[in-house]
């Protein structure tokens, strides 16, 4: 699994968004470790983009087998981790945005976590915690991992947590317009 965000608007970030996701296909074939994919994704994206343009992405590979995932962080916002027992944990393994700068300028880190009956994930785009309300007041990281904890301690489906998450920054922004898309995605292991 993979969310990612391109820098700027328009047909730049579009064109951007595609070529990543021609190359995490064409890697995936090929697929041997974590670390490794995402250095060869660093590296075409950097070779076929100018300084300017990048993408921020988590990376999620879930073994079903071993029930493990295990979560790689481009320069993206934190992955928020509700472990099985409830406890949470806001992952974020180093590694710099995909093209960016050149694979020997850069390193990415990786994290392996247990994914037990009751454990969920949540990825998300900065959209959700940079929403604005009317006086500028950011939503923020804190808010939304206050949120998280709740909506995961209940295990809902994925689609209930998300139109919690939605509905609680739309509440917060009170009708500011939206500045940036907003991505969420929800994995919960059965």
């Amino acid at each position: 699994t993979l969310v990612a965000d391109a820098t700027g608007k328009g047909l730049p970030a579009c064109m951007m968004t595609s070529m990543c996701r021609s190359f995490v296909r064409s890697l995936a074939e090929r697929y041997t470790t974590l670390k490794q994919f995402m250095l060869d994704l660093n590296r075409l994206v950097f070779e076929n983009s100018d300084d300017s343009h990048y993408l921020t992405a988590n990376v999620i590979v879930i073994d079903p087998k071993n029930r493990t995932c295990d979560i790689a962080c481009a320069g993206h916002p934190p992955i928020l981790f509700a472990h099985h027992d409830g406890t949470l944990e806001t992952v974020k393994p180093e590694g710099s945005a995909l093209g960016m700068w050149p694979n020997d300028l850069t390193d990415f880190d990786t994290k392996l976590l247990p994914l037990e009956p009751g454990a969920s994930l949540c990825i998300f785009t900065d959209g959700i915690t940079e929403a604005l309300d009317e006086d500028g007041n950011e939503y923020g990281l804190q808010r939304l991992e206050t949120l998280w904890k709740s909506i995961a301690h209940h295990k809902p489906e994925p689609n209930e947590a998300i139109n919690s998450i939605l509905l609680d920054t739309h509440d917060f922004a009170d009708g500011e317009p939206q500045s940036d898309d907003q991505t969420i995605m929800v994995i919960t292991a059965n």
